[in-house]
């Protein structure tokens, strides 16, 4: 399932709410370069290939590509998962 039509199904889905996602990225400055996002405790606006989330430190909203989402949590559940390219020697 691509990213868009999850964030579709927990937007529109009967049962399902956006609120219920926490959404680790890629984010460069970061203790191992990675941020989680509890869409439950901010604003967010879902687009074609990416997304916004209200970030108050910056007093502004964030973008976000797709690309740079490593893993969607539903709860406790992990409903997707960046496949990761091998490095060389592994």
């Amino acid at each position: 399932m691509q990213l868009k039509d999850i964030f579709s199904l927990y937007r529109f889905g009967r049962g399902k709410k956006l609120s219920n996602l926490r959404v680790t990225i890629i984010h460069r400055g970061a203790p191992q370069d990675k941020k989680t996002i509890n869409f439950a405790r901010t604003e967010v606006k879902i687009f074609r290939s990416h997304f916004e989330y209200f970030d108050r430190a910056e007093n502004d909203f964030i973008y976000i590509p797709f690309h740079r989402i490593l893993e969607i949590r539903a709860k406790a559940k992990i409903i997707y998962r960046k496949r990761m390219p091998m490095q060389r020697g592994q």
